[in-house]
């Protein structure tokens, strides 16, 4: 997106192109009445005027656009009045283009000084050229042709009058436009710089929040690894004897994680007793159940003894389900009753 500056540049470039165009339209004009004097002369400034907006296409930039616009125009209107004095019917025909070139560089200029600095540029130039034909200063085509030439002193005087407060109300019509466009665009740019800001203000949020998201994602690794870490806590009691305090609930996988810990560690460890020590579970699950008779199952095949320590009442009923062999399950009201129960 162009920005505040840079678009008025690209609207006198464009208005630059479409004089550049219709000048080379009337080019062929000249060219087919060639053996005429005045044609080749209206060709030759035809292509001084086409030389001159091509520089201005490319000389043109931001901290240079109103004067170089201001001078384009000079030299257009000059250039515009050479063209229609030397075909005849010069100040009519002057009037109507200087009044069309007026508007379009009213609308690159914008802004109400610079655009009466044109209207100063269009009546300087119209009242030189009108002041030209009335004193034959320079010859015509066809004088007998001009309107300056058929008409009294006053409609004279009367034209050059009127014509230059219909300049000046065509700058005042343009600069009330422009001015009302410009307060458009004003609200505008303030729109968009205020959805920019708007814009930039989300995506520092959204920065904060993938930041504050990757720190709980570290938190959450760093508890799953506490809580994997704590998961079997399994303690050597003596040479042969295995605690492991069971806390909290259990899901299947971290009742599969306590199984594969556990039973490689009782391996490793080539303990002869396990002490479940249950004071820490509040109530039994289906997964808790499963995993206690998995466990005591597999302890038997390593040829350890089973003790449950600490049954909760909530949790006791529960055990009724468990397919055990009674008399290679032990129980105890505590942990320390079970330590003492071990030797027996």
């Amino acid at each position: 997106m162009l920005d505040s500056k840079q678009l008025p540049v690209e609207r006198a470039k464009l208005y630059a192109r479409i004089m550049l165009g219709i000048t080379a339209l009337f080019l062929p004009i000249p060219i087919i009445g060639w053996e005429n004097v005045h044609s080749q002369i209206n060709f030759y400034v035809a292509i001084v005027h086409g030389l001159l907006i091509v520089g201005y296409i490319f000389l043109v930039k931001p901290n240079n656009l109103y004067p170089l616009t201001l001078l384009l125009h000079f030299a257009s209107s000059v250039t515009v009045a050479m063209i229609n004095h030397n075909v005849g019917g010069f100040v009519s025909y002057h009037f109507a283009t200087i009044c069309i070139e007026l508007v379009g560089a009213g609308f690159i200029l914008a802004r109400g000084r610079w655009i009466f600095a044109a209207v100063g540029i269009s009546i300087f130039t119209h009242l030189i050229a009108i002041s030209i034909e009335m004193n034959r200063t320079w010859g015509f085509n066809d004088p007998d042709s001009l309107l300056m030439m058929s008409v009294s002193d006053n409609y004279k005087y009367l034209a050059m009058v009127s014509q230059t407060i219909l300049l000046i109300g065509t700058g005042v019509i343009i600069a009330a436009l422009m001015h009302v466009i410009n307060q458009r665009e004003q609200a505008l740019e303030q729109s968009r710089q205020a959805m920019q800001q708007r814009s930039d203000e989300l995506a520092s949020l959204a920065i904060r929040l993938e930041t504050s998201n990757q720190q709980l994602v570290s938190t959450e690794t760093t508890l799953r690894q506490t809580v994997a870490a704590l998961t079997v806590a399994a303690l050597p009691v003596g040479d042969d004897v295995v605690v492991l305090p069971l806390v909290g609930g259990f899901d299947a996988q971290r009742a599969e994680a306590v199984e594969a810990s556990l039973l490689s560690y009782l391996h490793e460890q080539r303990a002869n007793t396990l002490i479940l020590d249950l004071t820490s579970v509040p109530a039994a699950s289906e997964t808790l159940l499963t995993m206690l008779e998995r466990i005591i199952q597999a302890a038997r095949l390593l040829g350890a003894r089973v003790i449950l320590a600490g049954l909760q009442p909530e949790v006791a009923p529960m055990m009724v389900k468990l397919k055990l062999n009674r008399q290679n399950v032990l129980s105890a009201p505590t942990l320390a009753a079970a330590l003492e129960l071990r030797s027996t």
